[in-house]
């Protein structure tokens, strides 16, 4: 697994990028996922050269979108791996513009083969701090994705932070009983990772009419 989200990450990279991605959840329930915007859909290059890593921060890295206009969208990612450097999986995260719900919108992708007992969800936590509860909200053949929406306080914890925790019940080979597993994600250039994102603009709001 080379890259786990290569079969999935044309569509992940899109959601993360629309500057809309989460501007139609802006009065849904709290529970309730947004949804990507499909408004406007991006011209991307098709190929395995769609994407492309723009620069490294240390563990992190900018991966852009290659587009037709030249106006690329990039968002920062890590590979995961377990304690023998196979990788486990992927996380990528994109900053949302001003007023959505959340300054930053991130993806999870881990492997099928991994038995993950979706409705135990997904906590991340920094450090020995507290963790949160997210959902995975959608597999596909490849992997399943947690969508992980971060508000500024999250933000600021991964920038002070040295470790996300990500923790998962997940049914383990060769017995396949639930275990309780962790899986490490390095903070090491998070933060110059997130402040090299361009914030996106946000949709211009309808002007109102001209009183008469």
């Amino acid at each position: 697994m080379a890259d786990l989200l290569k079969p999935l990450g044309l569509a992940l990279f899109i959601a993360l990028a629309g500057p809309a991605a989460a501007q139609d959840a802006e009065d849904a329930a709290p529970t309730e996922a947004p949804e990507a915007a499909v408004e406007a859909p991006l011209a991307v290059t098709e190929g395995e050269d769609a994407t492309y890593v723009d620069e490294a921060f240390d563990d992190w890295q900018r991966e852009c979108l290659r587009t037709e206009d030249g106006n690329d969208p990039c968002r920062m990612a890590q590979t995961l791996f377990d304690a023998e450097q196979n990788p486990v999986g992927k996380i990528a995260l994109g900053r949302q513009a001003q007023g959505s719900p959340a300054v930053a919108v991130g993806e999870l992708a881990l492997p099928v083969d991994l038995g993950i007992l979706l409705p135990q969800g997904l906590n991340i936590g920094v450090d020995r701090g507290l963790s949160k509860q997210y959902d995975f909200y959608m597999c596909l053949p490849d992997g399943c994705i947690a969508r992980l929406l971060f508000g500024p306080e999250d933000i600021e914890a991964f920038k002070a932070g040295e470790v996300m925790n990500l923790g998962l019940v997940a049914f383990l080979p060769p017995d396949r009983e639930p275990t309780r597993i962790q899986i490490p994600v390095s903070l090491k250039g998070f933060t110059a990772a997130y402040d090299s994102l361009p914030v996106p603009t946000a949709p211009a709001e309808a002007e109102a009419p001209a009183a008469e």
